[in-house]
């Protein structure tokens, strides 16, 4: 079996060397050729800060997409450095923004059966690229079936697991009655739903959606489902003789039933206490998230919290993921909280919370893209509780599956056969509440799988 260390400069030269040493047909690379049935993708190792997140992850992506193509015996490992720990404790600086290498390996576990899947966290340091090109040849030799390894400072080994985390109560409240919060995400979908349980704080709510909002004529007014307005405007173009597409008739179907859950999760947020405001902005844009909170700046003051929710799916197995199904997946998730946090860096901020999902930290078919941005999120949580300490409260919520947002009727029954219950509404918001309420250690925290959900902490267990 050929294999190929892709990228990772002087330290993947010297881990094919290795392994070419070991006997094994390993080459160093850039991109994998279509002989490879083993690809280490090394380029990990490389000091990768905020803006070079997403280069990186679409090269692992295509990596293992060339990888994909092939049946049969393959293996596939990821090597990154965010501080031999994944960067779960909290000390891996800007590489955190490398930290989803790992939820591309998983995936490719879920998806291709019978290949052999690590992925590793190797800890450079001051190590010199051969005792450290050493200890990633040492693990890939005889590692075994660990799929997360940490290779921490000092020749330490562990791998992740997962433990049970009950709730701390909080010393102080991260929130007050006019806290100002920018919210990615929060006029639609799950987000929406759990902020109503913040309302009785009264805080001051700025959500940031993609959606413009748009005013629907009189004849969609009375329609009430997506087949009725569809009849609706179809009507008024042979009325009106204009020519209108099916397509073009189903997105302005969608974009009014868009406008109408916004404006009903507006007014239902308001209800329950908090002041609303509502902002049409990509939060892929630097310049636009910068100039809306600038904004809401001048409206309402300093920002003091960040919950970023923002994120869209386009599920595709990986020998199928486009690079721009990619970018959309991708860059909602990871681009837009680099410009929230470089948006809000001189703001008073005391709460900092990332929507997260198990599809990073479990891994799941035919969600790479989404995979890889949820554990860079959760990576990069963990870095900023230690850079802000504990006058913020920072903390990556990684949800199971919801029944509703993103989980389709389909997607349901297929989590219901696999014996996944999903998060109750009502009590995804309970949860919210009471991780704003929590001031536990724990910067990442996964949630799911009942009613309330089941709260568990990755951790590492000497290997």
């Amino acid at each position: 079996m050929r294999i190929e260390v892709i990228g990772g400069g002087s330290l993947g030269a010297a881990i094919a060397a290795g392994l070419a040493a070991a006997g094994l047909d390993a080459h160093s690379a850039e991109e994998v050729s279509d002989h490879a049935r083993g690809v280490v993708f090394a380029d990990g190792l490389r000091s990768v800060g905020p803006e070079g997140a997403t280069a990186l992850h679409l090269a692992a992506l295509r990596a293992a997409r060339a990888l994909a193509k092939h049946k049969g015996e393959r293996v596939f490992v990821t090597v990154q450095d965010t501080g031999g720990s994944f960067a779960m404790h909290g000390q891996a600086g800007d590489r955190a923004w490398a930290g989803g290498l790992a939820g591309l390996a998983k995936t490719a576990i879920a998806e291709w059966a019978g290949a052999s899947v690590k992925a590793i966290d190797v800890a450079t340091g001051d190590g010199s690229v051969d005792e450290v090109a050493g200890r990633v040849v040492a693990e890939l030799l005889s590692g075994g079936a660990d799929v997360e390894v940490a290779l921490g400072p000092s020749g330490s080994r562990s791998v992740v697991e997962h433990h049970a985390a009950p709730y701390a109560a909080a010393q102080r409240a991260p929130l007050r009655e006019g806290s100002v919060i920018v919210v990615s995400g929060g006029a639609r979908g799950v987000t929406a739903t759990s902020l109503a349980s913040l309302g009785h704080l009264r805080p001051r709510l700025a959500l940031l959606g993609r959606t413009a909002l748009v005013d629907e004529g009189p004849e969609t007014a009375s329609a009430p489902t997506e087949a009725d307005i569809r009849r609706s405007l179809l009507a008024r173009a042979q009325a009106t003789g204009a020519i209108q597409s099916p397509k073009d008739v189903a997105r302005e179907a969608k974009l009014i039933l868009d406008c109408r859950e916004i404006r009903a999760n507006l007014a239902m947020l308001e209800r329950s206490g908090a002041q609303v405001s509502y902002h049409a902005v990509d939060v892929r844009s630097a310049e636009a998230v910068a100039g809306c909170l600038g904004v809401i700046r001048r409206a309402w003051g300093p920002i003091h919290g960040i919950i970023h929710g923002a994120g869209v799916l386009a599920d595709a197995l990986i020998a199928s993921q486009t690079d721009e199904q990619f970018d959309r997946v991708f860059g909602t998730k990871v681009d837009g909280l680099r410009h929230l946090l470089a948006a809000t860096a001189a703001d008073p901020i005391e709460l900092l919370l990332v929507f997260s999902s198990v599809a990073g930290r479990l891994g799941n078919s035919a969600q790479a893209a989404y995979a890889m941005a949820n554990e860079v999120l959760s990576a990069v949580a963990a870095s900023e509780r230690a850079r802000r300490g504990p006058a913020c409260l920072v903390r990556s919520l990684a949800w199971g599956p919801w029944a509703g947002g993103m989980v389709t009727p389909g997607l349901a029954r297929l989590f219901e056969k696999a014996g996944v219950k999903l998060i109750a509404l009502d009590s995804g918001a309970q949860a919210l509440a009471r991780e704003v309420a929590s001031d536990d250690p724990f910067a990442q925290v996964i949630l799911m799988n009942g009613d309330p959900p089941v709260t568990a902490i990755p951790i590492h267990r000497a290997g």
